[in-house]
């Protein structure tokens, strides 16, 4: 039996606001089904010590409470880097695994397992999914975040302890669960295509209604051998390589601006795109009829287009774009270009840099599963052993052999200490253990 002394590892989750439009508060609607999905998959890996939410809603802070979460209040005026380190130093943390609360729906418990084994077994090392727009940061030592300058957001974080604090950058291994997060309402609608959305995302999306027929068409496209994909935007290498690893459809891609809010290009008024030249010369309809012309299926980052023409939209005007919703656009400009790509000829998706980086990588794996390719990621849960239970006092062998216990023992909480799978079976189980199982 193998008895270890822990490292304080916890996760911590950022996720609040103050939505305005109707669209912003169906998306919050959106993340907080999946902040509550991602603490109840967190509450049964025996690795991760306690979970803290940092929000100012008190309907998925009291949701959050009874699924187990140390709910942290929001300060105002709400500040990342302020936040972050306040909850690091309530929670004595030795290491830190930060997620927002619309970041990673997909990631495994198995990767989440891996994070928090890694951050116990390397020291001075930060872990990240994308160097210039992070979604996911794990840390160690978790007390680095004194040493840099708190940023405002989540975005330069990897990059200020590994510059400031002196961490070694570590990027987490390529999957959809690590490239895939929740942006903007097209995200949305790429999430509710997928097999691995969980209990309450799955209910919050199904309450919204929203038509995903052109994006569905849009897949067929993708699927198919030859059929010409048009993505433009912030598209990165590891991307188009993916797609390109599973399906045969031809890819024309305009990448650029990658990184422009990390390295301040759109705040200082500095992002030039070739797609809004293109824009400007042939018009709203001009461009759309000609993508239309040389594509079966488009996927548009339109954030570089509204910032290359230093447009002032509020996240409301953004997501209504998204959707199509000409009524709520209220920009003349913004709605004639709306309004000829969901009166095209050819599924034209938009969105914001997540719709042709993360999704993508959604998009092929809800394929791949279709296609028999890829299986639905193994499920924990952990069992909190009380008087009368079924198997108090009994053996890891006779609960397995007469008790109902199945899965894989991973390791027992008993008496403040951990013990480590493997177990023999003649372990006891106590009334006041913790047993966590895979499968």
């Amino acid at each position: 039996m193998n008895i270890m002394y822990r490292e304080r590892v916890g996760v911590v989750i950022l996720e609040g606001g103050q939505p305005t439009d109707l669209v912003e508060q169906q998306m919050v609607s959106v993340r907080r089904g999946m902040t509550l999905d991602a603490i109840a998959k967190l509450r049964h890996i025996p690795e991760i010590d306690v979970i803290y939410l940092s929000t100012n809603y008190p309907e998925l802070a009291t949701a959050a409470t009874a699924l187990g979460a140390v709910v942290v209040p929001e300060e105002a005026p709400f500040h990342f880097g302020r936040c972050l380190q306040h909850v690091i130093a309530e929670g004595r943390l030795d290491g830190v695994i930060y997620i927002g609360g619309a970041s990673c729906p997909f990631l495994t418990a198995d990767e989440f397992r891996q994070m928090a084994r890694d951050l116990r077994l390397r020291k001075h090392v930060v872990y990240t999914n994308n160097p210039q727009s992070a979604d996911i940061v794990a840390f160690t030592p978790a007390k680095a975040i004194n040493a840099i300058n708190l940023p405002d957001n989540d975005n330069v974080l990897p990059t200020r302890l590994r510059q400031e604090a002196g961490l070694e950058r570590v990027f987490l291994p390529h999957s959809v669960g690590v490239h895939f997060d929740i942006d903007t309402p097209s995200d949305v609608l790429v999430m509710s295509l997928s097999p691995r959305v969980e209990p309450y995302t799955r209910q919050a999306i199904a309450a919204l209604n929203w038509d995903n027929s052109r994006l569905r068409q849009a897949l067929n496209h993708l699927a198919s051998p030859e059929s010409r994909i048009f993505l433009a935007g912030r598209v990165n290498p590891w991307t188009m390589q993916h797609i390109g690893m599973y399906y045969r459809s031809r890819l024309r891609v305009i990448s650029e601006e990658r990184g422009m809010r990390a390295m301040g290009r759109a705040e200082r008024g500095e992002v030039h795109s070739l797609l809004a030249f293109l824009l400007e010369q042939l018009s709203p309809q001009g461009l759309i009829d000609y993508i239309s012309s040389i594509a079966d299926a488009a996927f548009i980052d339109t954030r570089i287009i509204f910032a290359h023409f230093r447009l002032q939209l509020s996240e409301g005007q953004r997501f209504a774009s998204d959707l199509g919703w000409l009524d709520s656009i209220r920009q003349p400009f913004v709605e004639e270009l709306t309004a000829a790509v969901f009166n095209a000829p050819i599924p034209i998706i938009l969105g914001g840099h997540s719709l042709v980086a993360g999704s993508m990588w959604s998009l092929v794996d809800t394929l791949r599963f279709a296609d028999g390719q890829v299986q639905l990621p193994a499920t924990y849960s952990s069992h909190v052993i009380e008087l009368g239970h079924a198997w108090a006092g009994r053996t890891l062998r006779e609960a397995f052999l007469s008790g109902g216990l199945a899965g894989e023992v991973i390791g027992v909480q008993s008496g403040g200490k951990w013990y480590e799978a493997p177990l023999p079976g003649s372990t006891v189980l106590r009334p006041g253990d913790k047993l966590y199982i895979r499968g």
